[in-house]
Order: structure tokens, then sequence, then C-alpha cells
């Protein structure tokens, strides 16, 4: 752990209550940085990393200074601070790590890691003249530190579904509550989400806020083919678009980046048609099924919906996998491991480094009873270098997936650079 993160993560979360009121204090001591600053912010339970580096990377092509906020990082840190694209250098950060935290130790009720790392992002962004910032939620919405941005641009909402349940709530409208709680007054939201439950609360929301309310339209969204590099479709009056990142959920995800660019012109940026096919044909955003190099795939997808997307994918784009599987312990990893064993043709079983991993040989004594045999090696990269090795004998790619740890373990064996996108 290098010096600013140590930093800021020296405070703790335990036994604190969810509140805004502490990130509120913070950035007031720090003069408001997020009002200060126009912005783009993103929730939802997949598909919002994607959604944000489409986002930015059109804005980018555009012309226009970025910030890029995201979370989890994969290799490092850095990562989640981006500006035009690029992890922000370890000096600069410390340096606004050490204004945030002496901030913070004015402060009676001392503020979380979350509330600390969001307000280094905001001040950064301000300080680095960022003219647009792109901004994730962490966990949530309602309640993430990023949400003390009083007026953003636009909110984007993905697609919808059960993760976190721990926290966000157990049925799909819980969830929805928390996420539509970006949703600000008197600002647009795009949503991409589909699932009627989840509509009628983020349109509850909207009506609420007096905020206009823009849901894609799946309809005329066409998904075309795919040359073996990038995937094509239009979407209403767009036609044969071309989009780097792979999966027909990337078309559905871009769909919403093209409405929220729409917005983002009413609202004064100059974006032309050619900024927008730039962007979308330059788009990288690691881990989402993402090729790293011949024969080997990695997919951060940890849940239900995510395994169904990389399993969709596999069916549109390899037919089968030999597979390296890992995964966390509180994560529905039964409900994962059954999408993605079919296209399986061998199956390796890896533990995360995480305390929070599932023991591989409790999903391999799983998979028997389901019918599947799945080899267990001691770490990512023996079972990597076994996976691989399976896959060659059998002529055809490897996928590792099950968790974003898994895929970061995966992208630092081969030593693949996370900090451009």
């Amino acid at each position: 752990m290098r010096a600013a993160e140590a930093k800021l993560r020296a405070v703790s979360w335990k036994n604190k209550v969810p509140t805004l009121a502490r990130a509120f204090e913070l950035a007031s001591l720090l003069g408001d940085p997020q009002d200060k600053l126009k912005v783009v912010h993103i929730a939802g339970t997949n598909g919002k990393g994607s959604v944000a580096a489409m986002t930015e990377r059109i804005l980018r092509e555009a012309g226009y200074k970025t910030g890029l906020f995201t979370s989890p990082s994969l290799r490092d840190f850095n990562e989640r601070f981006r500006i035009n694209g690029k992890a922000v250098e370890e000096d600069k950060l410390l340096e606004v790590a050490e204004k945030v935290m002496d901030a913070a130790g004015r402060m009676k009720d001392e503020p979380t890691e979350m509330e600390t790392i969001t307000l280094t992002m905001y001040t950064m962004f301000l300080e680095e003249g960022c003219e647009i910032a792109v901004v994730e939620t962490g966990l949530g919405g309602i309640l993430d530190a990023s949400n003390i941005v009083r007026a953003p641009l636009v909110t984007v909402l993905t697609q919808i579904g059960l993760d976190h349940t721990a926290i966000l709530g157990d049925t799909v409208e819980k969830i929805a509550g928390e996420k539509a709680g970006i949703i600000k007054e008197g600002r647009p939201c795009v949503t991409e989400a589909d699932d009627p439950d989840a509509l009628r609360v983020i349109g509850e929301r909207c009506r609420e806020k007096v905020s206009e309310l823009i849901i894609t339209d799946a309809d005329r969204l066409t998904v075309g083919g795919f040359d073996g590099k990038y995937q094509s479709f239009s979407y209403k009056d767009r036609k044969n678009l071309k989009l780097a990142l792979l999966g027909t959920h990337q078309m559905r995800n871009a769909a919403a980046v093209l409405e929220a660019i729409e917005v983002l012109r009413r609202e004064g940026f100059d974006i032309s048609e050619k900024a927008v096919s730039a962007g979308l044909k330059k788009v990288t955003w690691p881990a989402r099924f993402q090729r790293v190099e011949e024969g080997l795939w990695v997919d951060g997808g940890h849940n239900p919906s995510g395994a169904a997307t990389a399993a969709a994918a596999v069916r549109r784009y390899l037919g089968k996998v030999s597979l390296l599987y890992g995964s966390f312990a509180d994560k529905e990893w039964k409900k994962n491991i059954d999408l993605l064993a079919p296209l399986a043709e061998s199956i390796v079983l890896v533990p995360l480094k995480s305390p929070r991993s599932e023991q591989p040989e409790d999903i391999q004594k799983y998979l028997r009873g389901r019918g599947y045999e799945a080899t267990v090696c001691v770490d990512v990269n023996s079972g990597l270098k076994a996976a691989r090795a399976l896959g060659k004998l059998k002529r055809i790619d490897t996928l590792a997936v099950g968790s974003l740890e898994l895929a970061a373990e995966v992208l630092t064996c081969v030593d693949f650079d996370c900090n451009n996108v």
C-alpha cells in the first residue's frame, strides 16, 4: 500500500451511522469542490463502470478535460482517479490526500475511508481543472459519499438487480430505491433498467424530484455483427456504430450513454458525431469480458446477472471455454457457477487472496453434485497456468471469471497495464 492510499484509509468505518452528514461537513471544510464541478453521476448494479468509461471516452474525444472516478481498482489504488483516462500520479494524489486528511482531523465525527477517498476525488478534479467529471457510486447511491453533488448534469442508472442484499435490501424495489437516491431536483435521469419493479421506483423518485426520466428504448436497439475486434449496433437514428467493449449487454449500456450524451448536448457541451463514434471504438475497460492476450479472457462478473452476461458473451464469441473460477463466499456463487459450468470444457477453481474468499474445495464439491468435475489449485497463478494448458490442449480459449478480485490477480499474473484507458 502506497503512501496516499495508506493516508486515506487511516480512518475506520466501524460503528459509523450511515449518513451523508460527515461527507457534507468534510466537503464544506474543503470549499465544497463537488459543487464547482460539472458532474455525470452513475449508479446501478451492473454496467456502471462500463457506462462511465464510455461516457468519459466520448467526452475526451470531444476535446474536454475529463475526470473519471470508479471503484474498485484492479491492480493499483490510483486507478480510481483518472484524468483524461490516465491514473493520477502518486505525488499528486498524496498532495491532495494530505489536504483532505488535514480537514478530516478538524471534524468531531471522523469520516470513513470512502468519504475521504471521495472528497479527494472531487478536490483533485477541481484543482486539476477537469471540465467534466464522470463519477461512479461505490455502493448503493443515496448514502454513497459521492452523492453530495447537489446538481449533477445528468444521473444515469444502469441495470438494477440483487447484489449487496445485506446492505441494500433483499428486493429489487429496495435496491432500486437506494440507487435512485442519486436523482436530484430538476436534473434529468437516464436509465437502462428494464425490471418493472425497478422502473416503478425510479419513476416515483423522478416525479418526486421533478426530474425528467429518459428510458432507453430496447425496441430501437439493433444488434449487429462482430468483426473480430468490434461489435456493431444501431440505436435510434445512429446506424452501424462500432463498439470496442464486447457482449450484447454493452450495447444496452451504450444506449444509456448515447441518451446521456444527448442531455449533455442540451447542457451546452459540443459533442460531435465523430467524437461519439471514436469514443465507442476507442473505449477500453479492464476485466469486462476483455481479451487481455491471445487465448485469455477476463471478466469481473460476480453476481447472477453478471454471470449471465458473461455466459451470453461466451456463447456469442467463443462457444466453449476452459474456465478459471474463484468467488467471494458472500456472493451467490452457486447460481453463478450454474450459469457458467455448462459452457466449460474444463474447470479450474482457485482461492482468492482476500479472507472473504470461498474455499475452492466447497465449490468443487458442489459442482461434483451437479455432474461436473473440477480441478483445485492452490492460488491464482498456478490455476491460470493449469486452465490455459487445458485450453490449449482442447484448442479453446480460457476465461477467468467470478470476481473483480480474481480478475485483478489474473491481470497481475500477465502484467497487464490498467493505468491507461
